[in-house]
């Protein structure tokens, strides 16, 4: 999945090269996990979830007879979102099908390759895996590893953290046999990927921007405060800011997942003009509630706003 994958691994092998932070890791995947949302959440009907049940879009768990308390966990959300976008244009339940069976399919092999790939990459961390550890790794053919690898670090998992560490616009691309692609703006200044693209641009296609998947959850109403400081690991002042910020009508409002220290809180102007406008409001908020340590700071023709502190976060 280039570029996405490249994001999400960069991020996960810093992540896991010392005992604190594959301990945050899990934790925070853990969480991702955790049963949280209902059809309301995802906007999307009863009906539709029955048949994408009964053409293997979806396999649904924790129901009750009258499917009224469905619950998703987070990965579920996005992915039913996907899957209302593919169907919003007209992709054939069976090849949504296929696109299903690449997100969520992940082979030994491949599993293998992922493990190789880290252990090469760890002697880069000073808090890597120690050189007996490796060996017994290696020695073991990774095997031991492999139904950890088959809960974290499915495609599909990696696609939402790409998702959540990274706000640049992507589309993904599906064709009429359900084979996915993507489309950067970076693209064009690679020709041998951009060569790639043009053949696959060339046969019937759908494209979805994926940096919007996640639009409804910033700002649907139905999408509580402590899931949204959850996810994007929001410190309690900026999940407030936040609350704030929807009250005030700024309705531009996105969350990026920051790497080092936690999330925050980001404002994508529409036409560069609103920025100075948009800048003042932010100003004028978080002085009137008298918040010291938040500080917000343009990104292009974005803003960007959070708290200020010295304790490491996913």
């Amino acid at each position: 999945m280039t570029k996405m994958d490249q994001i999400s691994e960069q991020w996960l092998a810093q992540k896991l090269s010392s005992e604190d932070g594959a301990n945050d890791f899990f934790q925070f995947m853990d969480s991702l996990y955790e049963s949280r949302f209902t059809l309301k959440h995802a906007n999307i009907k009863k009906q539709e979830l029955a048949y994408w049940k009964k053409e293997g879009l979806y396999e649904m768990s924790n129901v009750s007879e009258d499917r009224e308390w469905t619950r998703f966990n987070f990965f579920d959300y996005v992915w039913l979102k996907l899957v209302s976008e593919l169907r919003k244009v007209n992709m054939p339940a069976k090849e949504v099908a296929k696109v299903k069976q690449q997100f969520f399919t992940i082979s030994d092999d491949n599993i293998i390759t992922m493990l190789t790939r880290g252990v090469s990459e760890a002697s880069k961390y000073p808090n890597a895996i120690p050189e007996n550890a490796i060996a017994d790794i290696q020695r073991a053919g990774f095997n031991y590893m492999v139904p950890m690898f088959r809960k974290y670090f499915l495609p599909f998992n990696l696609f939402v953290l790409g998702l959540i560490l990274n706000r640049t616009r992507f589309n993904l691309l599906v064709n009429f046999n359900g084979e996915i692609g993507w489309f950067y703006p970076e693209l064009v200044n690679n020709p041998d990927v951009f060569s790639d693209f043009l053949s696959f641009s060339n046969q019937t296609h759908v494209s979805i921007p994926i940096y919007r998947l996640l639009d409804d959850f910033y700002s649907s109403p139905d999408i509580k405060l402590k899931d949204i400081k959850q996810v994007f690991q929001l410190t309690n002042t900026e999940i407030k800011i936040f609350e704030i910020i929807r009250t005030e009508g700024i309705t531009e409002v996105k969350i990026k997942l920051k790497p080092d220290k936690g999330g925050y809180i980001l404002i994508e102007t529409v036409h560069r003009e609103d920025t100075e406008k948009t800048l003042l409001q932010l100003d004028r908020i978080v002085k009137k509630e008298g918040y010291k340590d938040i500080t917000i700071k343009t990104e292009g023709t974005s803003i960007r706003l959070f708290e200020v502190r010295t304790k490491m976060k996913i």
